[in-house]
């Protein structure tokens, strides 16, 4: 008897060693793996507000270098041609940014919230416009660039269309970003004041 109780006790103990091992080896086989880049895709109305004030931001910077092409042509100076070169050089990468963007925000357009679908949808067609106008640009720069401050007018209209496509886009964005917020804050203070917000 003395040895069967024995007997027992050895298993027990063999038992409380052994179920604490297994315990270990079974977290680690199932430890969870790092998040994947996908992960962080999972919010989407952030993202598609951070791809919209991105968008904003490079198009206020093209208004401003088209802003410059216009005092260029202003002046009445005979501006170096480089001059212009260099600034539709950075207009183009602010431009083919932008392409990059509103490529990414398409892609999201349909888990995105209703306003931001709004924004995408208005600022697409500029975009596309924009895009087109700097080509214009930079094609008109490359065929007449010894008169282009001079006898190209298509010229001057291709910074004036470049400015108004760029401002119209950062104002669009603007407008939707302002409406984003009064709706948040009215959210916000609806259950105060004993209100139901309209959906």
């Amino acid at each position: 008897m003395c040895f069967r109780f024995w007997l027992k006790g050895l298993c027990a103990a063999a038992i409380l060693l052994v179920v604490p091992a297994l315990l270990v080896g079974a977290t680690e086989q199932y430890r969870m793996s790092p998040p994947t880049s996908a992960a962080y895709t999972l919010n989407t109305p952030n993202e598609a507000s951070t791809l919209l004030q991105e968008m904003k931001t490079k198009a206020i910077q093209v208004r401003n270098l088209a802003d410059q092409l216009e005092t260029f042509n202003r002046d009445g100076e005979l501006m170096p041609w480089r001059a212009d070169a260099g600034v539709l050089t950075r207009a183009k990468a602010q431009v083919n940014a932008m392409d990059e963007t509103l490529y990414r925000l398409r892609a999201m357009r349909s888990e995105a919230l209703p306003w931001q679908q709004r924004a995408i949808d208005r600022v697409a067609p500029k975009v596309i416009e924009l895009t087109d106008y700097v080509q214009d640009a930079i094609q008109n720069l490359n065929n007449n660039h010894l008169t282009v401050h001079i006898l190209d007018n298509s010229y001057t209209q291709d910074a004036d269309y470049m400015y108004q496509r760029a401002n119209t886009i950062a104002h669009s964005i603007g407008q939707f970003e302002k409406y984003a917020t009064a709706r948040t804050e009215i959210q916000q203070l609806s259950p105060k004041l004993g209100m139901k917000v309209a959906s």
